[in-house]
């Protein structure tokens, strides 16, 4: 618990800094809708070990309240993701992660987001990953979305397991981005 209440302190600062830095060359777009304060749970099968395997990961993510400039009826979303990748318990948010995923707007309008892992980066026992990627369909099609991401390290003795780790969580952010 402890190492939890430590990730979520350390959230806003790794967001701000990794946003500050991620969103450089992007200073000139406009910001369309920005949703600072989400979750994002993943779970794996089989379970996270020691020793790297094919993994079949699926996540969910919580986000709201939005604020949008553009768009201000978009307050919140919720979406979900899968797909399979090499990981560990030392591995478990390898780059490249790339697919697709849904968001459901809480208005009911939907936008199909191509996203790939670009970096990530691990600070005192927490691994914090920037995604981004374009709208490809749907609200806000053409805009570009920068996400960060923060997980709490696996616990090293249930990684030891034969069974080993199977969900992380922990808080997300995304900002979209008109091109």
């Amino acid at each position: 618990m402890k190492n939890t209440f430590l990730a979520l302190n350390f959230f806003p600062l790794s967001v701000a800094g990794l946003l500050a830095v991620a969103f450089h060359p992007a200073l000139q777009a406009q910001t369309l809708v920005t949703c600072p304060l989400g979750v994002s749970q993943i779970t794996y099968s089989p379970g996270l070990t020691n020793t790297p395997q094919m993994v079949y990961y699926e996540g969910i993510e919580m986000s709201g309240p939005c604020v949008a400039a553009t768009n201000p009826e978009l307050i919140s979303f919720t979406s979900t993701f899968s797909g399979y990748a090499l990981l560990s318990c030392t591995n478990f948010s390898a780059s490249p992660l790339l697919g697709d995923q849904i968001f459901t707007w809480n208005t009911g309008g939907t936008s199909e987001w191509h996203y790939d892992t670009v970096g990530t980066t691990t600070v005192g026992g927490t691994t914090v990953l920037l995604v981004e990627g374009p709208i490809s369909s749907g609200v806000l099609e053409g805009a570009q979305v920068e996400q960060v991401v923060s997980h709490v390290n696996p616990n090293a003795l249930l990684c030891s397991t034969p069974v080993g780790v199977s969900t992380v969580t922990g808080p997300s952010a995304y900002v979209f981005l008109s091109l």
